[in-house]
């Protein structure tokens, strides 16, 4: 079988990465190296169930509209889409629900999400992302989504054959009844991983976000905390290159409230303590050590509690919080910790990993049942 991938790209294992500029990494990585990690999840579970001698390509989405679709009729026999928070007004699949409709091939979608900052809110979505689910059922394929309130937006909308998944990183570990997740020890705190939002915008709680973040850089700061970024703002660029300009520090210093006396702490955390990764390699070896994480990234949390490691999540938005719940993952929402405050104790009295550990294999065998009702073999 022959299966092309579009949306987001596995790791660049298979690229000579020290080569290219960070411009073009994160242009392969859609601008966020967390997409990575969905598109390398994606390729794990396609080999895991597809037949032997079986070939999985990726297309970005940026380079459809130069593609023939009967170019990919004639070479492909299944289209998947490795989504993220595509649901958003301002966001328009149409241009890919005309191509995959052109192919004529079955079609589906994994791990599609919504991004609002409340559950309540009424979220548009653009018609040509509805498009993009109405040809997936025609086609006779499958959508995977985030959680319930991504699937209670596309039935609002009028699209029904939804199923909540949420997203293919969470069940690298499906296939081992014994996987578990330690409790975090708090006498072993050697190596803890920490991670900001510090490029959302338009929330109506955008200031206590910034609160919540001052405080735990402080903590940083002071624990020697590493740090994992996944964007293209100037900590990644500068993360990767390992050199920390003065405009940065300024603007580091301006967002997290720091005073001078600070400022060569900031340039060590900047230089020696924060990481960017663009390999699995890198990414999933930088957690073998790793004592706790938590932070608001996503899917760099994620990475850490596959790798085992304990992990909090701080959720900002319905994304993130669908997420950990449809994944039973342990989180604190922003909103709580504005009324109840932040500590690093705090934050490992609230990662219990029981929960998890009890639902796990429950929730890998449901993926796995969608995932082969998905896969044409």
């Amino acid at each position: 079988m022959r299966y092309l991938v579009v949306g987001c790209r596995w790791f660049l294992d298979d690229m000579d990465t020290a080569s290219m500029s960070f411009d073009d990494l994160m242009l392969h990585s859609g601008k966020n190296s967390g997409n990575l990690f969905i598109g390398e999840a994606l390729r794990h579970h396609i080999r895991r169930f597809a037949p032997e001698g079986s070939t999985i390509d990726h297309i970005r989405l940026g380079l459809i509209k130069e593609t023939d679709p009967a170019e990919i009729a004639k070479n492909y026999d299944q289209i998947i889409l490795a989504g993220s928070n595509m649901l958003k007004a301002t966001v328009n699949f149409g241009f890919l629900a005309k191509f995959v409709r052109e192919t004529g091939l079955p079609f589906s979608i994994v791990g599609a999400g919504a991004q609002a900052q409340h559950e309540d809110e009424k979220l548009t979505v653009h018609e040509g992302t509805l498009r993009l689910f109405r040809v997936a059922k025609r086609s006779g394929g499958i959508s995977g989504v985030r959680g319930e309130y991504t699937a209670k937006v596309l039935r609002e909308n009028g699209i029904e054959n939804v199923e909540v998944i949420g997203c293919p990183t969470m069940y690298l570990n499906a296939g081992n009844p014994d996987f578990k997740v330690r409790q975090p020890n708090r006498e072993q705190m050697e190596k803890v991983i920490i991670s900001y939002k510090l490029d959302r915008k338009g929330y109506d709680n955008n200031d206590l976000l910034q609160q919540v973040q001052r405080q735990m850089f402080q903590d940083q700061l002071a624990r020697g905390f590493h740090q994992i970024v996944q964007t293209n703002q100037r900590d990644g660029r500068e993360a990767y290159e390992k050199a920390f300009s003065g405009e940065n520090q300024a603007l580091m210093r301006r967002y997290f409230d720091l005073p001078a006396e600070q400022l060569e702490a900031l340039r060590d955390t900047g230089l020696n303590r924060t990481h960017l990764f663009f390999t699995w390699k890198e990414w999933r070896g930088f957690f073998d050590d790793a004592d706790f994480t938590f932070g608001m990234r996503f899917h760099g949390n994620v990475m850490s509690i596959m790798a085992g490691v304990p992990t909090l999540w701080i959720t900002h938005d319905t994304r993130t919080e669908e997420l950990c719940r449809t994944a039973g993952f342990p989180y604190v929402t922003l909103d709580d910790l504005g009324r109840k405050g932040y500590s690093f104790d705090h934050m490992l009295d609230l990662a219990d990993m029981s929960d998890f550990n009890a639902g796990y294999k429950a929730r890998c065998d449901r993926f796995d049942d969608f995932f082969q009702r998905l896969l044409i073999v």
